[in-house]
Formats: C-alpha cells, structure tokens, sequence
C-alpha cells in the first residue's frame, strides 16, 4: 500500500484520502494501483456501505496525474511505462463509475485532470466554497479524458464545450450549475460528512454568476465547429469575450480540435466506449512531442510559451483528426476485466 494512500472506515464507510499535498495530491503509479486495490476489497465487504475519495486538507482533491512522472517517461521514450500508467487511470476510474456501492466525492479544493475523471464518476460529488475545477489539458498538449466526454456533456447548453476548450476555473456555485457537482457543504460541515447524511449537510449558493453567462456561452460555443466558435468570439470587442479568446489560443491547436470534434462526438455514447476512444487519441498524442513541450512550458520550467508542432488550427486536416480515433494498430486496445 502507497504511503500516500490512507485508508479509514467508520459507520459503513470506507474512505480512501489521497494524501500527497506537497504535490497537490497527485497520483502516481503505486497510488493508483492502491486505491483500485482497496476499492475492490471493500466490493466484497458487507459491513461497507459506501465509500468516499477526498484530498488531504482543503487544498487539492487532486490536480491528477503526476506530470513530472509523465515528463520523464516521455524524455526516455518509455511507452510501455506511458501506456501501463494510463491503462491504470482508465481502469480506476472505470471501477469508480460502476462501483455496485454508493460513491462519494468530498472535492475539497483543486479538482483537474485524472482528479476530475475520479470525482466525476461518484455518484454524490460534494464541494465548498473551497473547490476549483479546471480542465487545462489542451494548454499542455492533451485532451480532456478520463470520462470528460461524458462529464462535460453532461453540463447544461455549451457549458461543457467552454470549460474545454478554454481551461477557465469554476468554484462551487459554477460546479453546481453545470452538474460538476451535487452538493455545497460549508468547510466547517466537511468532516461530519457520512455516509447518508449529505442532504442535511448541504446549504444553497446565494450565486451562481456561471447561470446569468450561459446564453452568452451557448451562444459563442454553439457552432458547427472550432473556426466557428473562433470568429463569433473574434467578433466580439468586449473585454470578456477577449479574455475567453485568449485562454483558448493558449492551448495546442491540435489538442483545441481534438477536444471539439471529441465532445460533439461522445454525447449519448455509453460510459466503456467514451474511455475507450479517450484512451486511444490520448496514447496517440503521448506518442507526440506536444505533452511534454507543454508540461515543460507550463508545470516545469513554466515559462508559459510552449513551442508547438502543429501551430494553426486551420492548416490541420481532417484526416489528422480521423486518424486519432480510428482503433489501435500497434497495442493493445483499453478492455476491462469485469472489475
């Protein structure tokens, strides 16, 4: 068992806390490996009614996947370490989605990434005033994955579309109102949080500024495609509209299309074939110099000007896009065993 992996159980529930705060709480390999271990333990354990993932203080739930540990596999050309890692990511939260049991997210500050493909997946997904969510994966060259084809569209109108395309941060009222989360607990309520008694924890926000902004995201993000989106947003002089404009250009023009054509692609499809085809474009894109120019640019020596490959939008074909979906030639596929 990962030191950074606790473990507890009190009244039917099992809570696993991710415990890596110098880190944000990331996850690397062993944690990964720990937490789907224990999850199919307390499968078979009756006395065990629930059970709960939540971050180690109020800081982070958890920022995802330890990209340092991604960087240096990528530098070595290590693909069968890349592919174990993300096969285990997939496979965790695969497990966490069709957990026979109730789940419980406790969202206790910074949510992104592999985070948020675990959150996502409980079926009560708690959040305070404390909680950020964020979906940054096209600034360092990915694409959100993990069940975000399905997460995202579950968000009311564009909302989904918004968020990944731009990579902008929602606090809790924002992640109420786009179905992130279900309920707003006040940090001081946080630790009484058991296993049935969420409802009576629970308060309302007195605002949600992401509600009055919708029709103007429905708007702008209701295209037919990227460019679309991209000139009714140019075509705006407001500051706002500027602001949104600029977080999209920030990310690689490959990852931007990859995500469009992925979310309109995903709505309605079931839960194993989202994973599915995220996990084949993402294998693909890990094969690319883009991840790591953008981990590097971002996260390393965050200097903020990653140097991408492809650097239009416009100048990338169609074929390219189709080819990042089409299934896997040289590996394996992503299958589950049952859990």
């Amino acid at each position: 068992m990962s030191d950074a992996i606790q473990i507890s159980e009190a009244e039917g529930l099992g809570t696993i806390t991710i415990s890596r705060p110098f880190a944000l709480n990331a996850f690397d390999l062993d944690m990964i490996q720990a937490a789907d271990t224990q999850l199919r333990r307390w499968r078979q354990d009756d006395r065990i009614k629930a059970v709960m993932l939540r971050g180690d203080g109020f800081r982070s739930f958890s920022t995802g996947a330890d990209l340092k540990v991604i960087h240096q596999a990528g530098a070595a050309g290590d693909q069968a370490a890349l592919a174990a890692f993300l096969r285990a990511e997939y496979r965790l939260v695969h497990l966490f989605a069709t957990y026979p049991k109730k789940t419980i997210a406790l969202i206790n500050g910074i949510v992104m990434g592999f985070g948020s493909g675990l959150a996502m997946a409980a079926n009560i997904r708690v959040v305070s005033e404390l909680s950020v969510f964020s979906s940054p994966e096209c600034r360092i060259g990915l694409m959100p994955d993990l069940g975000a084809g399905l997460y995202l569209n579950r968000c009311p109108g564009k909302i989904g579309f918004f968020l990944g395309l731009t990579g902008m941060e929602i606090r809790a009222p924002g992640m109420l109102h786009a179905g992130l989360g279900t309920h707003l607990v006040p940090p001081e309520r946080i630790d009484l949080l058991g296993a049935g008694n969420v409802d009576e924890l629970a308060i309302q926000p007195s605002q949600i500024p992401l509600a009055a902004i919708q029709p103007e995201i429905d708007r702008c993000f209701g295209q037919r495609s990227l460019s679309e989106i991209l000139t009714v947003l140019s075509s705006r002089s407001e500051q706002g509209f500027r602001d949104i404009l600029g977080q999209i250009m920030r990310g690689s023009p490959l990852s931007l299309l990859l995500t469009f054509a992925h979310l309109t692609r995903a709505e309605g499809k079931p839960l194993e074939e989202v994973l599915k085809t995220e996990y084949r474009i993402t294998r693909r894109l890990l094969r690319r110099p883009e991840p790591f120019e953008g981990i590097r640019a971002q996260f390393l020596e965050k200097d903020g000007a990653p140097r991408w490959q492809e650097t239009q939008i416009g100048k990338i074909a169609n074929s390219v896009i189709e080819e990042y979906f089409a299934p896997l030639s040289d590996e394996p596929e992503l299958y589950f065993d049952g859990n």
